[in-house]
């Protein structure tokens, strides 16, 4: 399960990143599944534009956050697959973790800065990370729980 869990995120932050390329190809096989891409992030993502990570002037499915948690967690799986290490990890760095996106997302909201793609890539990576070590977690004990009985 882990391994098809690694590989689907790979694919997913793939097509997140060759979207835009695809549309703007002039091969229309290519262009549906680049809008299919979109489509599919809709309903998870606000898609703002001015949020967003360009690439050949178009916005990617996703805001920069939205693709940071997607690489973080496609990043923790690969490690939990070469690693194979499912150990939990300390309460402390969950906690530590996620009170510093909060800070970042709070400082945002209110207007210490605006919009920092690295920040927000950062922040999502980070969050990435925490979400998807808690599924890594949980589908490692549940595999050991099967194994036992």
């Amino acid at each position: 399960m882990i391994r098809i869990i690694t590989i689907s995120l790979g694919l997913w932050v793939l097509a997140l990143g060759t979207a835009p390329i695809f549309l703007q190809s002039g091969n229309a096989i290519l262009q549906f599944l680049g809008t299919a891409v979109y489509i599919l992030a809709d309903p998870v993502c606000h898609q703002l534009p001015d949020r967003s990570i360009l690439i050949n002037e178009l916005p990617m499915a996703v805001c920069a956050r939205c693709f940071g948690i997607y690489l973080g967690g496609f990043f923790i799986f690969v490690l939990g697959w070469i690693k194979q290490s499912y150990k939990q990890w300390p309460k402390w760095v969950y906690f530590v973790a996620a009170v510093l996106c909060i800070i970042e997302i709070l400082a945002e909201h209110l207007n210490f800065y605006h919009n920092l793609f690295e920040l927000r890539l950062l922040c999502g990576f980070i969050l990435g990370i925490l979400i998807f070590r808690i599924i890594l977690e949980t589908v490692a004990n549940e595999k050991v729980h099967l194994k036992n009985g």
